[in-house]
């Protein structure tokens, strides 16, 4: 059975290899009924940290460590009270990387559509989104079991 580090150091790994490999965003898709929470995003984001902790360029140098951009997709629900609980969570999720100081290597977006991975190493997409969701093509999920 995986640790949690291990988990998401392989998540990490699976995202960087989608996006530079085939040019695909990997998706984290879960169950309809959960909620992933602010220590979720802090993890993701100290595995981030220490994943590219040596980062060099081919030439030996030190380089910027790459960004990685988090798309939190929710299906458009009108302006109920579910919609205004998300905006809460997802802020809250912020206000936790910012306090963790991780908002220099983790960036929270919360999003109709999932992005496109980029060509450019200095931003890596990860999305995640519930089960209701419909991907585009340019995505690869990876569901998470119950």
């Amino acid at each position: 059975m995986f640790k949690p580090d291990q988990t998401l150091r392989t998540l990490l790994h699976r995202t960087v290899e989608q996006a530079v490999r085939y040019g695909k965003t990997l998706v984290l898709v879960t169950p309809d009924e959960l909620r992933l929470q602010p220590a979720f995003f802090v993890a993701l984001g100290h595995a981030w940290r220490e994943a590219n902790a040596s980062h060099q360029s081919e030439s030996g140098e030190r380089s910027a460590m790459p960004r990685l951009r988090v798309d939190w997709c929710a299906p458009a629900k009108g302006v109920g009270w579910s919609t205004l609980q998300n905006k809460w969570h997802v802020r809250r999720c912020e206000r936790t990387l910012q306090r963790e100081r991780l908002t220099d290597c983790v960036q929270l977006s919360q999003c109709l559509l999932i992005g496109k991975a980029s060509q450019h190493s200095s931003t890596i997409v990860l999305g995640i989104t519930s089960e209701a969701t419909e991907l585009p093509e340019w995505t690869t999920a990876v569901p998470m079991q119950r």
